[in-house]
């Protein structure tokens, strides 16, 4: 069922959601990186896309704007499939990490490597298109998207550093702890 006469451009953009949400178990974040000159003109904004397609998506709200997307119907066949592959004696094996754990594990490799003293505000993880393009999209995006922790330079159009955001709970520390040495100074003196 659906929305009126089949469009090449409609199937297009089902066919990539759908394609990505598989590879996360049914649900995730959603992304078509270029949709605005691809499809704007013909299907309106991404979210008024899915939202237009209650036949085949769920948008499942997140914190303020965001949202993840299921696939309508999903369970019942992804159900019928782990019962065949326990029938069969196989385990399965837990592929689809929750976006959340994907942004933690990203942070978490971000921040190693620029606390490493010998970093020059250069990131990169070798993974990074298999592991987390398709839920964080690309690494400059995803850095972009936390200027609550990571902070970008541009060098030029394409080349930019990147430095940790130094959070005021991280200088009302850093002054703490300086009033802290004043003050026991000035008490032993």
């Amino acid at each position: 069922g659906g929305g009126g006469s089949w469009s090449p451009k409609v199937a297009e953009a089902i066919r990539e959601i759908r394609t990505q949400l598989e590879a996360q178990g049914g649900s995730g974040f959603a992304r078509i990186e270029d949709w605005n000159w691809r499809f704007m003109d013909s299907l309106g904004g991404f979210r008024e896309f899915l939202e237009s397609r209650p036949d085949k998506f769920t948008l499942v709200p997140g914190e303020g704007r965001k949202f993840t997307v299921e696939l309508a119907n999903w369970e019942a066949g992804a159900k019928r499939q782990s019962q065949g592959l326990e029938q069969s004696g196989a385990k399965r094996a837990r592929v689809a990490t929750t976006p959340e754990e994907l942004e933690e594990k990203a942070i978490a490799e971000v921040e190693r490597q620029l606390t490493n003293p010998k970093n020059t505000g250069n990131v990169w993880i070798w993974s990074w298109n298999q592991e987390f393009k398709a839920t964080l999209g690309t690494l400059r995006e995803f850095l972009e998207n936390r200027p609550d922790m990571f902070e970008i330079t541009m060098i030029n159009e394409t080349k930019y550093k990147v430095s940790l955001v130094v959070t005021s709970e991280a200088a009302d520390e850093a002054a703490d702890e300086a009033t802290d040495e004043a003050t026991d100074e000035a008490i032993y003196e």
